[in-house]
């Protein structure tokens, strides 16, 4: 059966149809294509399909996506029997179809492999363009903020003097020029004052009678006693007034006591 035949037989309807010089070719969910199909013996067809990029030569694409390897690419995702070349401006893709004992359904495989090659090649295009509109955008808007910055220094740099446009370094200086410089360190805080009596090292002078003797915080008996001290406790006299004193203990603590309750440790009573 030869070429003509073929065409007349399984080519006049179906996804696969006869032309003249070649197929149409339209499948579900792939790229509809367009085959040449050239005659080389009784029993041999060669069929040849040509992909065009959606771009120019001097596109950004182009440069992504050299036609060679996305022919490369081609060949390498799609059956061994494709064969994909590059030329200058698209990719041609060639499948030999042996006519001798070839039926319906390997004719009609054949056309949807050479289809599926296409739709590869249009996937791979328009991913190509995405990128390719994503760089030449990121490009724009780099030039966009060098102009920018361009203009801003020489905004700066011809500014006059005396009119608030200081050069960046100048203005960083300001501060030291103006004798502003860091902040002085803080003074360290006042020592505190020294607690009661201690200019004076504590002395006893006194001790607590026998049977102890009750402190006030006043002398003033009229008020509740504030502690209980203890018989023979040493104190030391601070201040004296009408029959009370005022002692401070070895520990710091004072208080007012009835001034007959005390023991001079020197032969001395308080109030003579």
């Amino acid at each position: 059966m030869g070429w003509s035949e073929l065409i007349a037989r399984w080519g006049a309807d179906g996804p696969v149809r006869g032309v003249p010089g070649g197929l149409s070719v339209t499948f579900e969910g792939m790229t509809p294509a367009e085959i040449t199909a050239q005659e080389k013996s009784p029993d041999e067809v060669e069929l040849v399909l040509e992909w065009h990029p959606p771009w120019r030569p001097g596109d950004a694409a182009a440069s992504l996506f050299p036609l060679d390897r996305l022919a490369h690419a081609c060949a390498q995702a799609r059956s061994g029997l494709l064969h994909c070349t590059a030329t200058s401006q698209a990719i041609q893709v060639r499948m030999t179809l042996y006519l001798e004992g070839l039926s319906r359904q390997s004719f009609v495989g054949v056309a949807a492999e050479m289809a599926r090659a296409v739709t590869f090649l249009d996937e791979v295009g328009a991913e190509a363009g995405t990128q390719a509109s994503e760089l030449q955008e990121a490009e724009r808007l780099m030039a966009e903020a060098q102009r920018s910055l361009e203009e801003a220094e020489s905004k700066v740099a011809s500014a006059p003097a005396g009119t608030g446009e200081a050069r960046p370094e100048a203005r960083a200086a300001a501060p030291e020029k103006q004798g502003l410089g860091p902040p002085p360190e803080a003074s360290p805080p006042p020592s505190p004052p020294p607690p009661p009596n201690a200019a004076h090292a504590w002395q006893p002078t006194h001790r607590i009678a026998k049977g102890g003797e009750p402190a006030w915080s006043t002398p003033d008996p009229a008020r509740a006693p504030v502690s209980q001290l203890n018989a023979g406790l040493e104190v030391q006299v601070s201040d004296e007034a009408s029959g009370w004193a005022n002692i401070i203990c070895s520990n710091g603590w004072s208080g007012w006591v009835r001034a007959q309750s005390l023991t001079p440790l020197r032969g001395r009573r308080p109030g003579t």
